[in-house]
């Protein structure tokens, strides 16, 4: 399906067709419902008995996840090109997705090895999910402002709010010692920051353009 989607896409900037929008749209469909069914959900790893392999970062959890998020948001710049907000903002959300399951998935393989479905999650692990999602939100967040992308800011917010309700949730509740400390000073300094950027460039250039 992306291969087909991705071919589409190319002969549709080639010869500029309306059918092959057309196509290239409805097969982006099935492309997002098999990953959700698919990649995110009954074939997930962390939750069926499959390998993913035992190199850290390079293995198939890159390709599995880390391609479709790759070909989503390569999608929705092409989509944007095509006048398809819509769809360029859904093909962004699941590129955003895609990352954020690639990301997170990439963490368990590095504490447990080819299979991600065994093993208890220790405090290393817990601390190192949360401390990865401030990251990802903060970066999605400078992306947003460079690129003035509505879809990376919101999908920031939308990350640290995960990673705010995960700290309190579940790392004050599991955490111990020093992983508790640092999982607070993290988040503390990560909201601060965020809150720096939102007034500096998002919040102030709205009141610079109403004024």
């Amino acid at each position: 399906v992306y291969k087909r989607q991705l071919l589409l896409l190319a002969l549709h900037r080639r010869f500029d067709r309306p059918i092959l929008g057309g196509l290239a749209v409805a097969c982006s469909g099935l492309a997002l419902a098999q990953g959700i069914l698919c990649q995110a959900l009954t074939c997930n790893p962390l939750f069926a008995n499959f390998e993913v392999g035992s190199t850290p970062i390079f293995n198939r959890l890159l390709l599995v996840y880390g391609a479709p998020a790759a070909i989503a948001l390569w999608s929705a710049a092409a989509f944007r090109r095509m006048g398809h907000s819509l769809v360029a903002r859904i093909a962004g959300v699941a590129a955003l997705v895609f990352a954020f399951l690639t990301l997170s998935l990439e963490v368990r393989q590095a504490f447990h090895g080819s299979l991600l479905n065994q093993a208890i999650t220790t405090n290393a692990e817990m601390y190192t999910y949360s401390l990865v999602w401030i990251v990802f939100a903060t970066g999605l967040l400078v992306a947003g402002i460079v690129t003035r992308g509505t879809v990376l800011r919101y999908g920031s917010a939308a990350v640290m709010l995960l990673a705010v309700a995960k700290v309190f949730l579940i790392d004050l509740a599991h955490l111990q010692d020093l992983y508790r400390v640092f999982s607070l000073f993290g988040l503390g300094v990560s909201l601060m920051l965020l809150a720096y950027l939102y007034q500096r460039f998002v919040f102030g250039t709205t009141a610079v353009r109403t004024s």
